[in-house]
Order: C-alpha cells, then structure tokens, then sequence
C-alpha cells in the first residue's frame, strides 16, 4: 500500500479535501467544536462538508475526542444523535473515532452498525487493557490508534498481538498538557473570534519557550516545541505492517499545509533528503520514543543528584519542616541515635551540619534510638525544607 493510501489526515474545507483526494487519499477526519478538542467547525458547517465527501464516493470520519461533565456529555450526545440520524438519510459512509471511553461504550449499544475507530494516542497503551477493547467491541471496531509513546519495539510486538488495523501518528504536534480549565483568556486582553486563542508559552523554571498554547470552548492545551516525524523511518513502518499513518498539519494555513505534505511525498520519494527536510521545516522535529523507549534516560535527567539514596551515609527524609516547632524525620535505613552527628542535604544542595539533642517519638515522648520506619521529631533547624535527607556524618 502507497503511502498516501496508508495517510489519515483531518480537513476542514472542500480545498484541504479535494487536495488530498486527488493525490488519493481516502481516510478523512471531520472535527467539529462540539465534538473534538481542535474542531473549529459548526455542526452546520461540518453536515456540508461531509456530504460534499460523501458526494465524492469517499467515506468520512467523526472525531469525538473531548471529556465532558454528565449534563455536557449529554447534550452533545443527543445533539450528535441527531445529527447522525440525518446523515444515515442521506446514505453517507462514516465511522466515529473516539477517545473517552463513555462515548465508546454508548456509540457501541446505540449505533451498533457504525463502525469505531478507538484512539488511544494519549491514553493508555498496555497490551492486556487494548486487547480488551478489541475483545469488547468485537465486529464494530475497525482500527485502534496507538500511543505516539510507542517504542519500535513495541510497535513490533503490539503488530505481532493485535489482530486489528493500527494507526500511529506519522508527522505532527506532541501534546503535553490538556487542562478543561481556560488559562489564557484571563490574561488575554484582546479580543479573541470563535472562542479560539493561540499563543506561545515559556517556562519560568528552565530556559524552554516556544511551547504552543491553545486556549477553545473544551480547555487549555499544549504542545512540545518540537514535532514529532517518523518520515524518515516509513519504510520500517511499512514493513512493521502499520496500516494507517496520520500526519497533522493543521496548524498550518492551507497553502503551508499542502506545501509541507508534498514535502513528506518528496521525501518519501527520494526526491528530497530527510535532513534538507528537516533543516527547512518551521519546527525542530524528532522521533519521540521510537528508536528507544527513553522514558528511563528522561527520569534519570529528572532525579535530583542531592536526593540521592545510594549513598551509605543515608538515614531517612525530612517530610514536614514546622517553624520553629521541629523537624519531622521518616528514618528509612539503619538508626538514628541521641549525640549523633548528622547533616541534613536540602534539595537545592545546601548541607547543614547538626548534633542531635533530643529525639521525640510519634506520642512526643523522648527517646534515645530511632530505628527503621519510625517517624520521629527533632529540633527545628532553619533553611531546611521538606524532601530533605538526613545522613550520617562519619
């Protein structure tokens, strides 16, 4: 299979369609404001273009991958209901892609005859809890859309187990973080058109900027700088078997996004090499976890070198700091002892010599020996804070 017959992409216009129709595609997605986190359109304005799709013998895809409260859930299930009963009229080819697994479960036992495509881009990717899936939706399920976390790995076992059509995300933005909560608009004080604001974020803890936020109708989301692009792998996909591939453009205007698509095409076909690509394009681009799983490199980047508990002079960590009441200590290996010189290691790297004078149990009663597991109170100590640990000084 081609790679543009293996492409899902989403449109939001007869042009963005017809362009990729007559490079021949065939797997649309149509994201509505009501229904999908990045939909823009009406629900009017989505009816039209699914059935100008329709009209072209092509079969379309509903997105619905928003959470919801009960009462909001509800009514954009009827209204979606609805919906779908006046394209059913009309004759059109569609499946639902769906996130949330309440959508899942009533897309399934009121529309049995629709078939379902289950994203899991961003949820959860063990192979026990997908093969369930599989097992519950049974005939209706027609593809499953893999965590973009997937190592290659991985992506060759969940081949070899899962029985079903799958998709990965092929060329696009990295989520990161989704609130429902909007934590743009307070701080925006322009005018902003269709419930829609887009700007760049910074952290105010590590020199990282250019993180893309947008603010819509369903909350607050955000993307990593860089994108993810698994173009210059394609054929290791291909010959892992991977049935679908999606590539996400949509950021882009239209012009933009054809020109980079038949950029993907050009590499594709050897017509352009990947590192001019990758030197041309807008955003830095990477492979996410695909040649390694580095989730283990990434926690080790993570672990503070002055928490560390490898060291054999380790006694345990400091969990409450109470001004100017104590110090509450969890002793987590060997013993503390009355006359003991110690030094406490705060998280920032500061080391604070001490003699211990007096030990309090959890009843408040002095004791001499604290031992392993105990929770114990020693005399305050300024400039301490809780994750500190406390270790023998020898």
């Amino acid at each position: 299979m081609t790679f543009i017959k293996k492409c899902t992409v989403a449109v939001s216009s007869q042009t963005e369609f017809l362009f990729y129709q007559q490079k021949g595609g065939h797997s649309f997605i149509i994201r509505t404001a009501l229904l999908s986190r990045m939909g823009k359109m009406t629900v009017a304005q989505a009816d039209e273009l699914i059935k100008f799709i329709s009209s072209h013998g092509e079969m379309v895809i509903i997105e619905w991958d928003i959470l919801m409260e009960q009462v909001s859930f509800e009514q954009a299930s009827a209204r979606f209901s609805e919906w779908l009963n006046d394209l059913q009229k009309s004759s059109t080819q569609l499946e639902m892609r769906v996130q949330e697994l309440l959508a899942m479960y009533l897309r399934k036992n009121n529309d049995p005859h629709i078939k379902i495509q289950l994203n899991l881009e961003t949820g959860h990717r063990n192979l026990p809890s997908i093969k369930k899936h599989i097992c519950y939706l049974g005939e209706q399920l027609s593809r499953i859309m893999l965590s973009f976390e997937l190592s290659k790995d991985k992506l060759q076992l969940y081949r070899r187990e899962l029985k079903v059509p799958l998709e990965i995300l092929f060329h696009g933005r990295i989520p990161l973080f989704y609130s429902p909560r909007k934590l743009l608009s307070p701080l925006d004080t322009n005018q902003e058109q269709d419930n829609w604001i887009e700007r760049d974020g910074e952290s105010e803890e590590s020199p990282h900027k250019g993180f893309p936020i947008i603010e819509n109708r369903h909350g607050t989301f955000m993307f990593n700088v860089k994108e993810l692009s698994l173009v210059d792998v394609y054929s290791e996909l291909s010959d892992i078997g991977i049935d679908y591939l999606r590539v996400d453009l949509n950021s882009f205007e239209e012009g933009e996004q054809f020109k980079w698509f038949e950029q993907i095409e050009l590499v594709l076909d050897s017509s352009v090499d990947f590192t001019q690509f990758k030197r041309e394009y807008p955003a830095e681009i990477i492979r996410g976890f695909y040649s390694v799983n580095k989730s283990s490199v990434l926690f080790e980047k993570l672990k503070n070198k002055f928490l560390q508990h490898d060291d054999e002079t380790y006694i345990g960590d400091v969990i409450e700091v109470s001004k100017p009441r104590h110090i509450a200590v969890q002793i987590k290996r060997g013993q503390l002892l009355i006359g003991s010189e110690i030094f406490y290691m705060t998280p920032e790297g500061k080391r604070i010599e001490v003699i211990i004078t007096s030990i309090l149990n959890s009843q408040r009663d002095n004791i001499d020996v604290a031992t392993k597991g105990d929770i114990v109170f020693l005399p305050y100590k300024k400039s301490l804070s809780a994750k500190s640990t406390v270790n023998q000084s020898y």
